[in-house]
């Protein structure tokens, strides 16, 4: 086999996987950032042969679907909270409580 084959044929079989580089574009990060994703494990699944990393374009695609934020209402009901955070603006104002008195001092 030739270099140029050889070549072809990598690519062939890395078809279907981003680079960090063209991951890192798809999501306007830098090769720094997925580094340090990958060592918090945090980062989407990725492949490593020798020193390149490989992520699969659909595994990575799915990671980032995972990562969907959910408005502030859904995550107060999925906490069990009564009510949405933007309700406590509108609830009633807490009753007054006397405040304590001093107590006075005993003459001696």
């Amino acid at each position: 086999m030739t270099g140029t084959n050889l070549q072809e044929s990598t690519e062939r079989l890395f078809d279907g996987h981003w680079t960090a580089a063209e991951l890192g574009a798809q999501r306007n990060k830098s090769e720094r950032t997925l580094r340090l994703e990958r060592q918090r494990g945090v980062g989407p699944p990725y492949l490593c042969d020798g020193r390149k990393i490989y992520y699969p374009i659909d595994t990575a695609r799915a990671w980032l679907r995972e990562q969907l934020c959910h408005p502030a209402r859904t995550q107060a009901l999925e906490r069990g909270m009564k009510r949405s955070p933007a309700s406590f603006s509108q609830r009633e104002p807490a009753p007054m409580i006397a405040a304590p008195r001093h107590r006075q001092r005993e003459p001696t």
